[in-house]
């Protein structure tokens, strides 16, 4: 077991607090590994705030524009790797697909601001189909 903590700290270039049950990535990305860790996801913080109510915050705020300009995106809790857990999954693997989350998001973010146009909606739609 301790092996594989020093090979995800590696993986990450994080730190592990004095009983390894905290795996620090920087000020803002923490994970809590369990002891039953890793039979049991870690719990990713992004911000202090849980990773999947993070995601879910997302996209309860994004799920309307989203709509509007008919760009389909399945819930995001729904389909992380908290839900889908495995043992062979490591917190790099959690990590990078918050990153891809995290970018995606930033992108829908952007729709925000052509919502705000003069544009039509078919405009819209095609513009929002190239940012997402």
């Amino acid at each position: 077991m301790l092996s594989r903590l020093q090979h995800e700290q590696k993986l990450l270039n994080g730190v592990f607090n004095e009983d390894c049950t905290t795996l620090t990535i920087s000020k803002s990305v923490v994970f809590h590994l369990s002891k039953n860790y890793p039979f049991h996801p870690p719990t990713l913080r992004i911000h202090s705030k849980e990773y999947v109510s993070y995601l879910t915050d997302w996209y309860r705020t994004l799920s309307p524009l989203l709509k509007q300009y008919n760009v389909v995106m399945d819930c995001l809790c729904c389909t992380t790797l908290t839900c889908m857990w495995s043992p062979c999954n490591t917190c790099k693997q959690m990590y990078d697909e918050y990153i891809s989350y995290r970018d995606k998001l930033r992108l829908c973010t952007r729709l925000s601001y052509i919502s705000k146009l003069p544009f039509d909606d078919n405009v819209g739609e095609i513009i929002a189909s190239f940012i997402v």
